[in-house]
């Protein structure tokens, strides 16, 4: 038996699915399962994780998930496969270093 169930660990980011545009994105700060309705982003780096998450919150990130979304059979659904089509601009590694390290300091 499988299930549809997601894994997610600490520092990873959570975005729900459903109706994308309730901005409903989260840092994990422990691990767990979420629903089949979360879509689970692990960062390939802890380096990332801000960036990341920060890209996952912001409106226009979600404005794009919105207007990209899947109609469900009642409820509209994000699309991981649209999403991961956002370009995001990476700043430059000592930016980075300094914006995790402030993000960090913030959410634990």
């Amino acid at each position: 038996m499988t299930s549809t169930k997601h894994r997610f660990e600490e520092g990873d980011v959570i975005f729900g699915k459903i109706r994308p545009y309730f901005h409903k994105v989260g840092l994990a700060f422990t691990g767990g399962v979420a629903s089949p309705d979360a879509i689970v982003i692990r960062p390939d780096s802890d380096k990332l994780r801000s960036l990341i998450s920060l890209t996952a919150s912001s409106d226009e990130f979600v404005a794009q998930t919105s207007q990209t979304m899947r109609e469900g059979s009642r409820m509209p659904r994000a699309d991981w496969k649209l999403m991961t089509t956002h370009e995001v601009l990476a700043p430059l590694s000592n930016l980075m270093d300094n914006l995790e390290e402030t993000v960090s300091a913030i959410t634990g």
